[in-house]
């Protein structure tokens, strides 16, 4: 038993690398949000064009863990352990990994339970019978090798220990090695062709995924062989020459669109309000004199905070006469910033030219955006760490802006999100005033202080604030950039080098939900700097009212339900309390925000319009990533309908102060 033990230890030192890839599988797609709506969507399908491309990238990351794992094991000499009976791990350890892919994506499905019952018989018999098949040709590869005059290493487990010379003499490991090298340049290749090919959208994200986990095996797998910390430590120089890179290659620098503010000033938010009551005010005729003046914040959430977003708005403009254009402005964060973005330019393209497609808001809210920026991170962005120049062309972030704006594209024919920002409120006097304003709420990171994307001067109630288009100078950035201002997560996306006027660095921008995720601060300095004004109004023109009404979009989920930590508590427990207290502030802040406002304003003003995300059974799982199955959807948009129950209070004032 201990010399078993002995061998298994020793193998998966060896392995060490492709053991964490497994892993690392497992929970982006059994455990991650994001991966399990992935799953979902994948159910919904059946077997088309996409379950192919996905089986075929399955059979690839499996070869790559045997065919990789008997590599490292031909190569590695365990001739001093051969009585420990290590030559039985040697060879059923590579054929043990590569059925590990296949495992994987069954535990996940098994997990979910989340296709008809018909397709998950059927997907769980494809997957089972593909198993089967790659461990028949695992054990019967010699004869398909002779058969196809293939040369094997004819002694690969006699713990002894091969060379790299000899190895390379094989042509079966010839084939294997120049295959993954060609396979994964040309991927990358085709990567950096333009977005409008659509060629990572025609992979689709779960198949990028696999592609990418493949790649990963092998390219730690080579080093971890090559690697020997006393006379040739690969992954230290490797940390080095990325280091030494890092100095000269940053490729973050944001997109600008040069001198676009010449013909397009910045009002103040003082005078943007004169401006907006003066349009709104009502006719001799009307009946209800009472103006409502509404301030949204929306709080982030990736793409379910968009959909979300969206779906709210164009319910809400649907149910009552000019909601939108009685928006005075918007606050957004990472997502629900994103989903502002894309519905101001909707509603400016289309509604106020009298025109409204609201399947085309769900079209472009909900598209594939997680292809482009996976591909990006996988395939692209990570090559640029190890050159000493900066390629933008590889910054995966800017995969995700074109993305949007290819999404926008597709749906409305209009190329609107290529545009710079402020110029989306480039109109005619007489719609000036209806769309609303615009506030995208992002953090610097090297200071931690809120920046601010806004199409209005800022005043003295935002404290320690960056302004990002006072910082510009004569430039502008595309909406498309604009938007991801606010939605910049690591990890997934980069941050975005802002210089003071396109010359002196300042920071990186990055998400907005570092310093506050709901987007209530930012919305709640708006009302300060209008209230005073208000209160003028309604006191020396009593001809009719201005009424302040704050709603806050909300998706996160607030329940009390928790599984208490009983491994790697040092470590899981900081992670756990980082990020659950970072998802904790939205509701603190609903809670506070209502309370303050409303005792203020003796009359309810604040309003909450929220996602249910409550923990039931046979629940939707909505992720934080930039795709969403059509499960997930239909849920969303059955909770928009609903609306009007859930919110009665705030849907009877909208109703009498708009429904006139």
């Amino acid at each position: 038993m201990l010399n078993s033990l002995l061998s298994l230890w020793l193998i998966v030192q060896r392995c060490f690398f492709i053991l964490i890839v497994c892993f690392l599988g497992y929970y982006v797609l059994a455990v991650n949000d994001q991966g399990r709506d992935l799953v979902v969507s994948l159910g919904e399908g059946g077997i088309d064009r996409y379950f192919v491309r996905l089986q075929i990238a399955l059979i690839f990351w499996s070869l790559a863990n045997w065919y990789t794992s008997r590599v490292l094991l031909t190569l590695t000499d365990f001739s001093q352990f051969k009585k420990q009976g290590i030559e039985w791990w040697i060879h059923y350890t590579p054929r043990f990994f590569g059925i590990v892919p296949f495992i994987i994506v069954m535990s996940a499905i098994i997990k979910l339970r989340s296709v008809e019952e018909g397709s998950f018989w059927l997907f769980i018999g494809v997957l089972a019978a593909e198993m089967v098949i790659m461990v028949i040709i695992f054990s019967q590869r010699r004869k398909v090798a002779a058969k196809l005059n293939i040369k094997t290493y004819a002694t690969p487990y006699e713990a002894s220990g091969a060379t790299w010379h000899s190895l390379m003499e094989v042509k079966s490991f010839k084939i294997f090695f120049y295959t993954v090298l060609t396979v994964h340049g040309l991927i990358v290749i085709l990567f950096l062709l333009p977005m409008e090919w659509k060629i990572a959208q025609w992979f689709k994200p779960g198949t990028i995924l696999l592609l990418g986990l493949t790649g990963l095996t092998t390219f730690l797998s080579a080093l971890s062989y090559f690697n020997n910390w006393k006379t040739r430590p690969v992954f230290v120089l490797l940390v080095l020459l990325v280091a030494v890179c890092a100095v000269f290659n940053d490729n973050t620098r944001l997109r600008l669109k040069r001198n676009a503010k010449q013909n397009v000033p910045r009002p103040t938010i003082h005078d943007q309000f004169v401006g907006w009551v003066k349009y709104h005010t009502p006719s001799d005729s009307a009946k209800n004199k009472a103006v409502p003046l509404i301030i949204i914040a929306t709080q982030g959430g990736g793409i379910r905070a968009m959909y979300w977003n969206n779906k709210v708005m164009t319910q809400l403009d649907t149910l009552y006469n000019g909601f939108t254009e009685h928006v005075f402005a918007i606050s957004g964060v990472s997502g629900g910033g994103v989903g502002a973005s894309f519905y101001l330019a909707y509603y400016r393209d289309f509604v106020l030219n009298g025109k409204r497609f609201s399947h085309k808001v769900d079209g472009f809210s909900s598209d594939d955006y997680l292809s482009s920026v996976t591909a990006g991170l996988l395939f692209n962005d990570n090559i640029q760490k190890f050159l000493p120049i900066s390629w933008p062309a590889l910054n995966r972030t800017r995969k995700l802006e074109d993305a949007w704006s290819l999404g926008y594209c597709d749906q409305t024919r209009l190329s609107t999100m290529d545009e710079s920002f402020l110029s989306l409120w480039n109109l005619p006097d007489s719609q000036k005033y209806k769309l609303p304003s615009l506030f995208l709420n992002g953090t610097l990171a090297e200071t931690g202080q809120k920046t601010i994307l806004s199409n209005l001067d800022l005043d003295k109630h935002f404290f320690d604030v960056v302004d990002i288009e006072d910082t510009l100078g004569i430039d502008d950035v595309p909406l498309k950039t604009a938007a991801s201002l606010c939605s910049r997560f690591p990890i997934i996306t980069s941050g975005g080098l802002l210089c003071k006027d396109d010359m002196l660095p300042i920071g990186h921008v990055v998400d907005g939900g570092y310093a506050e995720n709901t987007g209530i601060e930012t919305a709640l300095s708006i009302y300060e700097s209008l209230r005073e004004q208000i209160l003028q109004h309604n006191l020396t023109k009593p001809s009719y009212q201005i009424v302040p009404i704050i709603i806050f979009i909300k998706n996160s989920k607030e329940t009390n339900e928790r599984k208490v930590i009983k491994w790697f508590i040092d470590i899981r427990t900081m992670l756990s309390a980082f990020v659950n207290a970072w998802d904790r502030r939205a509701p603190v802040g609903n809670y506070l925000a209502s309370d303050l406002i409303n005792e203020v304003g003796k009359d309810s003003v604040y309003f909450s319009i929220e996602l249910d995300r409550s923990t039931k059974k046979n629940s939707v799982d909505l992720p934080l990533g930039w795709f969403l199955s059509e499960k997930a959807k239909n849920d969303i948009a059955l909770k928009s309908s609903n609306i009007p129950i859930a919110n009665k209070v705030l849907c009877g004032r909208l109703e009498n102060l708009l429904n006139k």
